[in-house]
């Protein structure tokens, strides 16, 4: 009776070790989903750090043709200065060159000035002339 209940405590004890072997099992299959939930968490975030490196590169390309936009603007405007500076000293030279004709045409009309008042006395010295020999004439 002691050994048919010693037997009954071990098959109990085995039927335990089995319900614990088995819980254990539950355990690690659990402990198991949990680490390949944990992995699979870790390659979600290795893919969103390396999503927010593309869009870090992007966001550094997009602001590298921004400065280089700058960079183009500033040297067409450097360029527009450079021709815009070009033409006000081609408006300088003209402007001088106006002015030195307009200082011609004054001499030139002083000139013939000059010469209207000459033929002029030339003409009164030629009538004059003229009565002289008229009255030698007569």
């Amino acid at each position: 009776s002691q050994e048919s209940q010693f037997l009954t405590l071990l098959i109990g004890l085995g039927d335990q070790n089995v319900y614990f072997s088995s819980l254990m099992l539950v355990l690690s299959s659990q402990e198991s989903q949990f680490l390949t939930l944990l992995i699979g968490l870790g390659y979600q975030n290795v893919y969103s750090s390396s999503l927010m490196l593309v869009l870090r590169s992007q966001e550094s390309q997009f602001l590298t043709l921004l400065i280089g936009l700058g960079y183009q603007n500033v040297y067409s405007s450097s360029q527009l200065l450079g021709f815009s500076s070009q033409l006000l000293g081609i408006s300088l030279l003209l402007l001088v060159n106006s002015e030195q004709m307009l200082v011609i045409s004054s001499q030139l009309l002083v000139i013939s000035f000059g010469m209207l008042v000459l033929s002029s006395r030339i003409l009164d010295t030629s009538s004059q002339i003229l009565v002289i020999s008229l009255r030698l004439g007569c």
